[in-house]
């Protein structure tokens, strides 16, 4: 988990959700700076409605 942030970080592309391409909130980072969902696509995950979470 960590190592994946750390390589989002090193290309650009931390804070960014790896399945809709928006802005992570930053409240959101702060508690699970390795997270790669917002929290939208997250509860989708959750629920099974998300094309393969990344």
């Amino acid at each position: 988990m960590v190592d994946s942030a750390l390589a989002r970080i090193r290309e650009g592309s931390f804070g960014e959700c790896v399945s809709c391409g928006k802005e992570i909130n930053a409240k959101r980072l702060e508690a699970v700076p390795w997270t790669r969902h917002c929290i939208e696509c997250q509860e989708k995950a959750e629920k099974g409605l998300l094309e393969a979470a990344q």
